[in-house]
């Protein structure tokens, strides 16, 4: 009898499994030896309205905000309630209904006019919620409509007005300095101000329409503007509210002729525009060019705007024949040989358009959201520091990386009970301005702060001559036990069938008997485990007849 060690080493599905790399690595985060646990996705406050489709944070000073956007509306999110502040939201501070009419009066200037159609949305008088059409406008902080109801003298009251809805596609975000910026390719471009917006507006009258946004040092930069599908445009200096060249203005834009439609920008102290067919690097040179246009990769493109994420100099993104990295100078391949033949295996390409990407800075990993030919979804994740992946199911559709605001001990209710919370009463989750890994499922933000999730460590075929028994393992599991199953088979075109799951002795051994030539693991940490680094198998020779 002899024993082999079986390290759990890098996950290889584009390669044989005998080649020595692991067969799976699922629900898993890569360690510099072995594998961590990913957490599960648990849910972050209370319901939505409607389904969300992005999640996003703006910190200015010590202020934090989270806001959530949605097919019609943008949301600010307070850990308790989802406040409705698209643009033309306002507050209510009053209401009174005299003679079955009503009278609402709103914390600033509402800018509405007479027999336009808004949502009212009391939180105490709620007997006069509803959509109705405004009768006047007495002044510029009050407006009437009809209603018929018993009287209700002038009150003090809170809530929302909302006039106006979005068509949003997926919304695009950026900060400029303490103001969040939004795109949604019907839009202006939308602000919010941190600490003193009540709603998003038009960030300015000549403001325009586009699909993306982003920030390049002092200017805000917006692409596929006004349905030319090219285009780049910039902001002035310094201005996110000055869109118009001329003489004193910076702002200009730029129709890139060569790569096909634009497809996602990055930002920092140069830009980058993803094309279909090629990469552009955008570069500040001052007047009168303001910026210039080079184009650092030709006939490698990206093919979905979801599929970029950036982490200080370095973006991310999914080409045609697999993912790639770029610091603005170099495109480099982290898929090839590795997992791009695994991926565009297990993509439904009819709804690549679902994907989305996001940075974990905490684990310093890259995460692909994206839609399995089999249904559900899947997170394929990448550590660039040890350019390693692995995968995770989910039923998240959407991922993102954004701050939370600060919760309070007693507006932890919300999220449930000590048993329930979505993460330890000391997790980061509930520090304001710490960025961490979030997305959305359906009506909800979630955060990837739950307990471990159920992981499952598959390693490569080992043999042992023509014929061998398998009788023992020893997983190597840092602070937990797991269970272990095995298939064997003669030859590596049989069919692979696992035995049923063997659950480890206090003494970290599970007892197998399984024959063959070819042999692999499937190892489940179980427990509070830390580190899962590799398996002990005792494995003897056998004759054949």
């Amino acid at each position: 009898m002899a024993t082999q060690r079986i390290m759990f080493t890098e996950w290889l599905p584009d390669q044989p499994s005998v080649t020595g790399a692991l067969v799976d690595a699922k629900n898993v985060i890569p360690s510099a030896v072995g594998y961590r646990p990913f957490p599960q996705a648990k849910v972050y406050g209370s319901n939505a309205p409607e389904q969300l489709n992005s999640v996003v944070s703006a910190k200015f000073a010590t202020q934090t905000d989270l806001f959530a956007g949605s097919a019609t509306a943008l949301y600010q999110f307070d850990g308790v309630n989802f406040d409705n502040i698209s643009t033309s939201s306002r507050i209510i501070t009053n209401i009174e209904r005299t003679s079955n009419v009503v009278t609402i009066t709103t914390s600033t200037a509402h800018g509405y006019t007479a027999s336009e159609t808004v949502t009212v949305k009391a939180d105490t008088n709620t007997g006069i919620n509803g959509d109705f059409v405004i009768a006047s406008t007495p002044t510029t902080t009050t407006f009437t409509y009809a209603q018929t109801g018993a009287d209700i003298v002038s009150v003090a009251d809170t809530g929302r007005v909302v006039r106006d809805s979005y068509n949003a596609d997926q919304w695009k975000f950026t900060q400029f300095g303490n103001t969040l910026l939004a795109t949604d390719n019907d839009s202006k471009v939308q602000a919010y101000t941190v600490n003193s917006s009540v709603s998003f507006e038009n960030v300015s009258a000549d403001a325009p329409v586009a699909k993306f946004i982003t920030t390049v040092r002092d200017f805000v930069v917006v692409a596929d503007v006004g349905g030319v599908a090219n285009k780049v445009q910039w902001s002035d200096i310094n201005d996110e509210t000055n869109w118009t060249s001329g003489a004193t203005s910076q702002s200009d834009y730029q129709i890139v002729p060569d790569g096909g439609n634009i497809q996602g920008i990055a930002g920092g102290e140069f830009g980058i525009i993803f094309l279909e067919k090629s990469i552009v690097r955008m570069s500040y040179i001052g007047s009168p060019l303001f910026f210039q246009f080079d184009t650092i990769a030709r006939n490698i493109g990206c093919v979905t705007s979801g599929s970029i994420a950036q982490y200080g100099a370095l973006s991310f993104f999914l080409s045609e024949d697999g993912f790639y990295s770029t610091d603005g100078n170099v495109i480099t391949p982290i898929g090839t040989q590795k997992v791009d033949k695994y991926f565009y295996e297990h993509l439904q390409a009819s709804n690549l358009e679902t994907m989305s990407a996001a940075i974990d800075p905490v684990n310093k990993l890259v995460v692909w959201n994206y839609p399995k030919a089999t249904g559900g979804r899947e997170l394929l994740v990448y550590s660039w520091e040890l350019q390693r992946w692995t995968r995770v199911e989910t039923d998240v559709n959407y991922v993102s990386y954004s701050a939370t605001s600060s919760i309070t001990l007693e507006a932890l209710d919300a999220f449930g009970t000590v048993d329930t919370l979505p993460a330890s009463m000391d997790s980061n989750v509930w520090i304001g301005g710490l960025t961490t890994l979030k997305g959305v499922r359906g009506t909800n933000i979630i955060s990837f702060s739950g307990p471990n999730a159920t992981a499952e460590i598959v390693t490569p075929d080992i043999e042992a001559g023509n014929n061998s028994i398998v009788t023992l393992a020893r997983p190597q599991i840092d602070n937990g036990s797991s269970t272990v199953k095995v298939a064997s088979r003669k030859e590596l075109n049989d069919t692979i069938t696992f035995s049923a799951s063997a659950t480890t002795s206090s003494e970290g051994r599970a007892s197998l008997r399984s024959s063959g030539r070819f042999h692999r693991l499937s190892v489940t940490p179980t427990g509070s485990w830390t580190t899962a680094i590799g398996v002990d198998v005792d494995i003897t020779p056998r004759g054949t007849r």
